[in-house]
């Protein structure tokens, strides 16, 4: 009686471990205790792999393995294989998709079907060790670009002490790194700055980050000029510290004061010239105008750079002022006069336009405008004219005179295919009054 007791008792706790064996979201393998042959798998065990349940018991644990390193060559021995299957640890075994799975197994010895064999049930770490990767991976290309990198990144606590720094930042300031770390910031800001320090980290407590520019007083003295972009971290631990990135600008600016102050030079030298001087660009938008510019048109050159020709120019000016700009666009270096009337008096210009062209030598990208008021010339030209053609007695035209307006009116005779009739009149005994009376 107990002997059928003790088999129905067997054959409850049997059924109660297939049941709990196939319903486990677990994956479960049994494997022969010596050969290590697949005897059963469960659902989960067949989702793992993606296999049938046929093809997987078809198989053997060591057949399931793939070598631990991606991208090895070849398998381990079979020896070491079925060794290392017997004990619990982390495998490596292959998706039918050929992708590899870590997997953490704890195997155990049980009786199956009266027969000798391994339990193991596994854990997909799969996930769990690429994030472990990618987190080492990731650390791994922080400190290279901590190490290697041109910029210059360090790290201060809120106190502004220094817990690290990059190798540029400390060649930055003829320092080593251990030279540097925990040494505050503050000691290394000129002594007429320092009132400023306390507002940084203000800033940063209250915004999180914080940006500018940062002077600093490099070992030998010079000061370098920082512009950072500074922000709070957290590490594991809660605790918060400053991941200070930066740029040393001290060159930079220096050629950025080199650059202004020469164009403060040009300014001043082209406002001192007695010319007009001007760009405009392809889109005929003035650019540039000198201090003889702003008097003519009678604004600030604030009001009158940026703006179109059209919006500086009446209608009648710009439409005189067009075939020129367009043969100067067309990249001729053009040379004209124009008349202009100032406050009713008329005046005259002499207006070179000098194409800017590109790299290329082909592509005008704008136009230099050097104007000059020639009214004064022009007037002294007219009056040695008059001198040479004109008789001072009797203000009458003398011989070169009088050649010279017939040559003109044989050219509009000319021109406009006219006639042109010419009257010589002869006065007898002129000759006489004229060396009687001059």
């Amino acid at each position: 009686m107990n002997m059928i007791e003790n088999r129905i008792e067997v054959q409850a706790v049997n059924g109660d471990f297939e049941a709990l064996f196939e319903l486990s979201p677990v994956p479960m393998l049994v494997s022969h205790a010596d050969s290590l042959k697949l005897l059963a798998a469960n659902e989960a065990a067949l989702e793992l792999y993606g296999l049938e349940r046929g093809a997987l018991l078809q198989m053997s644990l060591p057949e399931l393995h793939q070598a631990d390193k991606p991208g090895s060559s070849g398998k381990a021995p079979d020896a070491d294989l079925a060794h290392r299957h017997r004990k619990s640890g982390t495998w490596c075994h292959q998706h039918r998709s050929g992708t590899v799975l870590f997997l953490e197994c704890v195997t155990r010895t049980l009786e199956f079907n009266a027969q000798a064999a391994r339990l193991t049930v596994v854990r997909n770490i799969t996930a769990e060790r690429q994030a472990i990767r990618s987190m080492e991976d990731s650390e791994r290309r922080f400190r290279d670009l901590f190490q290697h990198t041109l910029g210059f990144i360090c790290i201060h606590d809120l106190d502004g002490v220094l817990i690290s720094a990059n190798p540029a930042a400390a060649d930055s300031l003829g320092y080593s790194v251990g030279e540097l770390l925990g040494t505050s910031l503050r000691d290394l800001i000129p002594g007429e700055l320092h009132h400023k320090f306390p507002g940084y980290l203000q800033r940063l407590r209250e915004n999180g980050s914080d940006r500018g520019l940062l002077v600093l007083r490099h070992r030998d003295g010079s000061l370098h000029s920082w512009q950072y972009h500074n922000r709070l971290i957290e590490d594991a631990d809660g605790k918060m510290s400053v991941m200070a990135s930066a740029q040393d600008i001290t060159d930079l600016r220096a050629a950025e004061n080199a650059a202004r102050r020469s164009e403060q030079q040009l300014r001043m030298l082209a406002d001192a010239l007695p010319l007009r001087l001007a760009y405009v660009d392809a889109d005929m938008r003035l650019l540039f105008v000198n201090g003889l510019y702003e008097r003519l048109f009678g604004r600030h050159r604030d009001h009158i750079v940026g703006k179109k020709l059209e919006e500086v120019l009446d209608a009648e000016t710009l439409a005189a002022r067009m075939p020129h700009l367009q043969r100067a666009f067309g990249g001729q270096r053009h040379h004209f006069e124009a008349e202009r009337n100032d406050a009713n008096e008329p005046r005259c210009d002499e207006i070179t336009f000098l194409p800017d062209f590109a790299e290329d030598g082909q592509t005008v990208l704008g136009i230099f405008v050097m104007a000059q008021d020639v009214t004064h010339q022009k007037q002294e030209e007219q009056r040695l004219v008059e001198l040479a053609q004109v008789d001072t007695l009797t203000g009458l035209l003398n011989r070169s005179g009088v050649m010279s307006h017939l040559e003109h009116a044989l050219e509009r005779s000319r021109d406009q295919h006219s006639s042109l009739a010419l009257m010589y009149m002869d006065l007898d005994g002129f000759k006489q009054v004229n060396d009687q009376h001059g």
